[in-house]
């Protein structure tokens, strides 16, 4: 199994939600049962933590938490394909079923749906999980 990815982002406030922003300028809904705990942490550095399990290949109608990442590598195992991008300057794992995407997509931009709901959010100097 995949380790957790982390990602280098900032906590925003957008009218009245919270969300992460990462160092690309992807904008990353944050489920609203978390919202309240990260109100003190408002344009804080922090890590956002999330399993490739939980970040899908996007849709054409997806439009919620899609990030477009540089695809950097392809491995596929019993039905199963790990992808790798970069999103600024830090390699992300994905992992999806089925064969959904080939080889020649490497080194293209791919649409990626993260699943905040899964998400976790690390305080970046004590690594503490501000979202528990």
């Amino acid at each position: 199994m995949e380790n957790i990815n982390l990602i280098s982002s900032t906590i925003r406030r957008i009218d009245h939600d919270i969300i992460i922003e990462l160092d690309d300028g992807t904008h990353l809904f944050i489920p609203e049962s978390q919202q309240e705990k990260l109100n003190a942490f408002i344009n804080h550095k922090v890590q956002f933590g999330i399993r490739p399990e939980f970040i899908y290949l996007a849709d054409e109608s997806d439009e919620l938490n899609i990030c477009n990442g540089l695809l950097t590598s392809l491995d596929e195992y019993n039905g199963v394909q790990l992808l790798k991008f970069k999103i600024a300057k830090e390699e992300v794992s994905s992992r999806v079923t089925g064969n959904k995407i080939t080889s020649n997509y490497i080194g293209k931009r791919v649409r990626f749906n993260f699943d905040t709901f899964f998400g976790h959010i690390f305080e970046q100097e004590t690594q503490v999980n501000i979202t528990i």
